[in-house]
């Protein structure tokens, strides 16, 4: 669905709702079990039909696990705890059983005695599934190319040459070879750190702690039965 112009932008809005609905509210409310339920629901007929392996639901669970982790520790203006990794892994593990993911077989143990075994099992695997699989495919390219532009939608045209080449830095080098994007110039790659690493340090010393909760998604609209985003 994010190979062509008509689709992309479609699932792209109905990805964040969803994910966005079972993060922000507690797994036992009806808005998480509803968001966890239609995203089985839209799964199904790929998995039954073969389109989407077992791996590749294990591996994308990875990725929601890992790059948190990552990017925090590299950009943000502290790493996260080893509690609050667990907590990460936990949260993650448990949607990973709501999605009816098999891990036997894959992953080092069968059972893990706290989200942090979890993760480390789930990254080892994680690094191998992607040796394996992630390979330059023209479809790759092409559900990059329709991805991107919902990327940049809000960036100035002047920005967007650069605004690329900054996002083939973020992709790392295996995935921006994988979507056979080319490497960004070196000028790119210093802004873009120079950026990131600027927003840590006023993130850390110059901003003060939230006062009000992020409350991105609405109340259900009375008449609509709908929720909206709080902000784009």
């Amino acid at each position: 669905m994010f190979t062509t112009p008509e689709t992309a932008s479609r699932r792209y809005e109905d990805t964040t709702v969803l994910i966005g609905e079972y993060l922000a509210h507690d797994p036992r409310e009806e808005r998480a079990v509803k968001a966890i339920a239609r995203m089985n629901y839209l799964h199904s007929p790929y998995v039954k039909s073969g389109k989407i392996s077992n791996d590749d639901l294990l591996y994308t669970l990875s990725v929601f696990v890992s790059e948190p982790i990552s990017w925090v520790g590299l950009f943000e203006w502290r790493r996260l705890t080893d509690l609050e990794i667990c907590a990460l892994a936990t949260f993650w593990k448990s949607i990973g059983d709501a999605m009816e993911i098999d891990y036997a077989g894959r992953l080092k143990r069968s059972t893990w005695k706290d989200g942090i075994e979890f993760y480390e099992d789930l990254a080892e695997w994680a690094q191998h599934y992607e040796a394996e699989n992630m390979v330059p495919v023209a479809s790759n390219k092409k559900t990059a190319d329709e991805l991107v532009p919902l990327l940049l939608f809000y960036v100035p045209r002047p920005l967007v040459p650069f605004s690329c080449q900054a996002i083939g830095i973020l992709m790392g080098e295996r995935l921006r070879w994988a979507m056979m994007y080319p490497e960004p110039s070196l000028v790119v790659y210093a802004i873009t750190y120079t950026i990131l690493l600027l927003r840590r340090f006023v993130m850390r010393h110059l901003t003060l702690p939230r006062i009000f909760p992020l409350v991105e998604f609405s109340k259900k609209d009375p008449k609509t039965g709908r929720y909206n985003h709080n902000s784009y």
